[in-house]
């Protein structure tokens, strides 16, 4: 089996405090403003198990391809520094690896419930 790469995503992130931080702090449309958080994220998960990373905030804002979002999301609680390095909030609990485990295992209890509510019913053979 392959390592399928993926983040978790709310489908309500775009409308969350920490993106409406970076568009005020930014000055920036929310799509910008997601799509920077979205770049940081993808780059977290492949550096970090535990949501620490040696980082500064200019390396922070580098990344998200937008100056100011590691101040805007530093404000929004989501990061903070601590010297040289940056802490991503409650990591383990929307990203880490059981993270991802739970939320396959709810996938894959979501589809078996949906398949056995609607079971493929085969037409009987042709007659010969």
């Amino acid at each position: 089996m392959t390592d399928v790469k993926w983040i978790k995503v709310d489908i309500d992130t775009p409308n969350k405090d920490a993106i409406e931080e970076i568009m005020d702090t930014c000055a920036c449309s929310r799509g910008d403003a997601f799509l920077a958080w979205f770049n940081l994220y993808v780059w977290f998960d492949t550096i970090t198990a535990d949501g620490t990373i040696n980082a500064r905030p200019a390396d922070i804002d580098q990344r998200a391809g937008l100056p100011g979002v590691a101040d805007a999301l530093q404000r929004a609680g989501w990061i903070s520094f601590q010297g040289r390095k940056c802490v991503i909030t409650n990591w383990a609990e929307h990203n880490g690896k059981s993270a991802k485990a739970r939320a396959l295992h709810a996938r894959r209890m979501e589809n078996l419930r949906w398949r056995k509510a609607h079971p493929i019913v085969h037409p009987p053979p042709p007659k010969r």
